[in-house]
């Protein structure tokens, strides 16, 4: 691969070749035409084909512009990929008619679905020069397609692993540091799930939804005797399982949440969304520590030269949304894409507006990473009185500076956005 192999995505690449699984279907009513045996350049994988479903999302200027989903066999051969939500500028692609004057890049999207189908997930850098394969459509042209969010949304993928899987999921390797963690799961446009745990020598503990969302339903702000309370009551279940347990061995349980979580006014346990759950916490697995419990460590490695892109997300809302460019793992041209919280969009507040401290205090986090190591850095983000004034009676302590930790360690795990 052109890219650096982060330690997650290699334990990512572990799940996708197992042998160990078999493909199966998604209960989810709005994928009722998902299945395992479509075709792959004309052809359809025998019935001894080993597939398991993915999905991964792209997020920038305060929204989730796409959700991908696609399967991958053991070898890593890519099947069946499609689109579940594809957006950008206000305008919804998929809702795109041919004679739109926006279709050609609905057109050119499906090129991209159509170069990848059959070839290997290592093949997914081709996306970062799409000119060499979209073909020119109505004066849009292949070299100026966001190609690289796509590669991002199926790189998210991998870092949550297998969404769908087959008859048994491997365990996690290693060991996790101490202290809490929060991850997010986004479908079709919108954030569903956020999710926050503490590890405490890879035991879980303390673990809460922070958001707990489905078709316009927010289960958190539900009372008893509400039709749908039942699933709230299960989700409650999913807590109630992983509470005390190993994070390494029982997380792959959630993909199999008929064998724990009980049967509820009708509610079938074997149809409760856990997958979402396990995403979100493969999600916060990724993203590191939000707060320590022992510290943090370095990051080890190195990290590909080039423009890297990633979010956090909380409580419905992406909050901080931040690019930076590496040059042998230091960091420069470091910036905001989004700055936004209880309402308030930093990054059209001017001097004067009672909230622009914040501002500054955030402007003095990007000075202090410029020009320097990554590796080594990033952890005092967990710290921020060590290095922001205090202005105006904000204190440095109180500025949130583990969300752009959260969202620079996301871009790490997504790879390049866009190399130099």
């Amino acid at each position: 691969m052109r890219f650096k192999k982060f330690w997650l995505l290699a334990l990512v690449f572990l799940l996708a070749g197992s042998l160990l699984l078999a493909g199966c279907g998604d209960n989810d009513p709005a994928n009722n035409n998902d299945n395992n045996n479509n075709e792959v350049n004309g052809e359809e994988p025998g019935d001894d084909v080993v597939l398991n479903r993915y999905r991964g999302i792209f997020e920038d200027g305060g929204v989730q512009q796409i959700s991908v989903q696609f399967h991958l066999d053991e070898d890593g051969t890519i099947y069946d990929m499609s689109f579940r939500h594809l957006e950008y500028g206000g305008t919804d692609y998929r809702e795109l008619e041919e004679d739109h004057a926006l279709y050609a890049v609905v057109q050119q999207h499906e090129q991209i679905i159509e170069y990848l189908e059959g070839k290997n997930i290592d093949d997914i850098d081709a996306l970062h020069n799409p000119g060499d394969f979209i073909e020119d459509v109505d004066g849009m042209t292949g070299a100026t397609v966001r190609a690289n969010k796509v590669f991002s949304a199926m790189r998210d993928a991998l870092n949550r692993g297998i969404y769908s899987p087959g008859n048994s999921v491997p365990d996690l390797q290693g060991d996790f540091e101490d202290g809490r963690y929060r991850g997010v799961f986004g479908d079709r446009g919108d954030q569903q799930m956020v999710v926050q745990f503490h590890l405490n020598g890879n035991i879980i503990e303390d673990m809460s939804y922070r958001h707990l969302y489905h078709g316009g339903n927010d289960y958190r702000e539900m009372e008893e005797g509400d039709a749908l309370y039942p699933i709230v009551e299960q989700h409650e279940q999913i807590i109630e399982y992983l509470e005390g347990q190993d994070i390494r061995t029982v997380l792959a349980d959630l993909h199999n949440p008929g064998d724990f979580i009980e049967d509820v006014d009708g509610f079938s346990g074997a149809t409760v969304r856990a997958n979402k759950v396990y995403s979100a916490m493969m999600d916060g697995l990724a993203r590191g520590l939000y707060a320590p419990g022992n510290g943090v460590a370095d990051l080890e490695g190195d990290f590909e030269d080039g423009r890297y892109r990633g979010t956090f997300g909380d409580r419905g809302d992406i909050q901080v949304g931040v690019q930076f460019h590496l040059n042998d793992n230091i960091i420069e041209d470091m910036s905001y894409r989004t700055l936004f919280h209880g309402g308030n969009d930093y990054r059209e507040m001017e001097e004067g507006h009672a909230l622009y401290p914040i501002v500054q205090q955030h402007e003095q986090i990007i000075e202090y990473l410029e020009g320097q190591d990554i590796r080594t850095v990033l952890k005092d983000l967990h710290n921020p009185d060590d290095f922001i004034e205090d202005i105006d009676g904000f204190s440095g302590a109180t500025v949130r500076a583990n969300k752009i930790y959260s969202a620079m360690r996301s871009a790490l795990a997504r790879g390049v956005y866009q190399y130099r």
